[in-house]
């Protein structure tokens, strides 16, 4: 991640942190209070006094939008709006109990099965406990009856590892989970960095926020382990996604899929 300038002498000038560099101010106007959307962007250069407005050409803010919505600058909060609590999605918190056994990877299709359990609505943590282990047990019964005969531990595991992760990770009485406080940090499972860069934001003589990977990111490796792309620490890879999606995942936001994908 481009967090700073690349020699620390140059303060803020590049990277990430430029948004709040002492000779820039950034200004916009959000749509809702959740400032999810953000049609309007006004950048001023402080040194040269030269201005530049983006609008979203999509979604273009209106005349009272424009005269009475609150004109914000662009401070620390605008990126790290969960300084603390951060609650994770499922994908996430399960990956990890992938990573680390709680949930045993053995198990064929155990993360679908446990994605279609967490993203199901439960009013109260026990009821979810139970549907959870009613419904492992009877997919992998269904599906598997070999292996649910003879692995029971495996099914046992899953279930108790995916109760756990739920159970503390999800609320259901405090109505607190991952997706009732969005995060503005990244870009995965919501917009954060794409309420702007979007390549949607022009201004009138053309300008374009743009939403080009290597703004933010340094990419030196990716791919599978034996099929890696690798490059030196002063190059960078045009980004590919895992799964061949096309250029689908140029003309979307990663949000789009990831948020809504068991929803």
């Amino acid at each position: 991640m481009k967090i700073g300038s690349e020699y620390s002498a140059l303060g803020m000038e590049e990277g990430i942190h430029w948004h709040i560099h002492r000779g820039v101010k950034v200004e916009y106007i959000s749509e809702f209070p959740d400032r999810q959307t953000i049609p309007f962007v006004r950048y001023s250069n402080l040194e040269t006094g030269d201005t530049i407005i983006y609008l979203d050409e999509e979604n273009p803010p209106g005349d009272e939008l424009l005269s009475s919505g609150e004109l914000r600058t662009m401070d620390c909060m605008d990126c790290h709006n969960r300084p603390s609590h951060e609650f994770v999605s499922p994908q996430f918190f399960i990956d990890n109990a992938l990573t680390y056994g709680s949930v045993p990877k053995e198990l064929p299709d155990i993360k679908q099965i446990a994605m279609e359990n967490l993203y199901a609505h439960y009013t109260n943590t026990d009821s979810a406990i139970l549907v959870m282990e009613e419904n492992i047990r009877e997919y992998y019964s269904f599906m598997y009856p070999e292996m649910y005969e003879n692995r029971p531990e495996l099914i046992e595991r899953a279930i108790k590892g995916i109760q756990t992760q739920y159970s503390n990770n999800m609320f259901p009485e405090m109505r607190a989970q991952w997706d009732q406080y969005p995060n503005h940090i990244g870009h995965i499972e919501f917009n954060g960095c794409f309420r702007c860069h979007d390549d949607k934001h022009k201004s009138s003589t053309g300008k374009v926020i743009s939403k080009d990977c290597n703004m933010c990111h340094t990419i030196i490796a990716q791919g599978t382990p034996g099929s890696l792309e690798l490059v030196s620490v002063k190059d960078s890879l045009e980004f590919h996604h895992p799964v061949d999606i096309g250029d689908s995942w140029k003309e979307f936001n990663c949000a789009e899929c990831h948020l809504y994908l068991y929803q």
